[in-house]
């Protein structure tokens, strides 16, 4: 049975974490359950857990760069709509979760600049959180803000090769992997226009500009 056509039951981690363990799934069946079921149709009970769950689902094989469909008609369909989890972990209502389980993705195997169709887009995963910021800020949650600094940490660009940060520091780009330490202000300016600025929480020093 295609795994899109089983019918599953809300679940919290413990129980995800036993189900995918005691099935020989694939890693696109374990990406679909991941992307499309614990998180698109909210199957996962305690969202606070996600992390573990991210854990055992790495575990057992799922590829962090996967894509997949959510139903098999959009195979049909012209432009395809994929789901990935490097975006899907942070599409989760706990942010501080969502998180932590990105971080998991990109420090097994996770490729922020893994390309994907979305909707009518091609783009990569860095674009994708991106396009958040743009459409979010100034008020961007822990998922969106914390999505473009993990990807940027983890060698996101855009497909041109552009990095848009500049560190104000001597440190490399790479310390945004402890992304809990770092949060973001906006300045803006005379003319309305708006800088992002990526500060220390402990210090509210500025540590880089996104541009």
């Amino acid at each position: 049975m295609d795994i899109r056509d089983r019918h599953f039951d809300p679940m919290c981690s413990e129980e995800w974490i036993l189900f995918v363990q005691s099935n020989e799934l694939t890693s696109e069946e374990l990406c679909w359950i991941y992307c499309c079921g614990l998180v698109g149709r909210s199957l996962l009970t305690d969202q606070e857990n996600m992390p573990s769950a991210t854990k055992a689902f790495l575990y057992c094989g799922m590829n962090p760069n996967q894509l997949v469909l959510n139903n098999k008609q959009e195979e049909e369909q012209e432009n395809k709509w994929y789901n990935i989890p490097l975006i899907e972990a942070t599409r989760i209502e706990d942010d501080s979760a969502g998180a932590e389980s990105l971080k998991l993705l990109l420090d097994h195997g996770g490729d922020p600049n893994t390309v994907h169709e979305f909707g009518d887009f091609t783009e990569n995963v860095f674009e994708f959180y991106v396009e958040d910021e743009f459409a979010n800020g100034p008020d961007l949650d822990c998922g969106s803000f914390y999505g473009l600094l993990l990807c940027a940490a983890y060698g996101g660009k855009y497909r041109n090769g552009y990095i848009p940060f500049t560190m104000l520091i001597e440190e490399p780009i790479s310390i945004f992997k402890d992304y809990d330490r770092y949060w973001y202000e906006y300045e803006q300016s005379e003319n309305y226009s708006s800088t992002l600025y990526v500060i220390e929480k402990e210090t509210g020093k500025r540590v880089a500009q996104y541009h």
